[in-house]
């Protein structure tokens, strides 16, 4: 195996952009739901960051659901169903919540990076 280039983490990076479409939520082994106004998937846009990072332009706010406890994000293909392509898990579970409210969702907190790494033997190395 080689390391990629900067050249071409970058290309797949945006690629990312165009597929990672929506954020949605995550609870203990599912993705939230209900509530009134009801919990959607959120459009996102994305901006560079540096060689093969993309993170979202703007915090992004949810609508969460009475009893809703929060784990994780992930970032999905469309408003519903779609790709689940994965996404972070915070350091601790927010919740669970006695009422409805919102929870905001912080950018700088929301990162997807595309990494390669070298691994020994690749690229000629004995």
């Amino acid at each position: 195996m080689v390391a990629l280039r900067p050249t071409l983490l970058n290309e797949l990076r945006d690629y990312a952009k165009t597929r990672v479409s929506h954020i949605g939520l995550w609870g203990h082994t599912r993705e939230l739901s209900g509530g009134d106004p009801p919990y959607t998937r959120l459009p996102v846009t994305w901006v560079d960051g540096d060689i093969g990072i993309i993170t979202p332009a703007t915090d992004l706010t949810f609508n969460i659901p009475p009893e809703a406890t929060i784990t994780a994000w992930r970032g999905f293909s469309s408003a519903t169903g779609g790709v689940n392509f994965g996404g972070g898990t915070f350091g601790e579970r927010y919740g669970p919540y006695k009422t409805q409210g919102v929870f905001d969702l912080l950018a700088n907190f929301t990162t997807i990076r595309i990494t390669s790494r070298r691994v020994p033997g690749g690229d000629g190395e004995r």
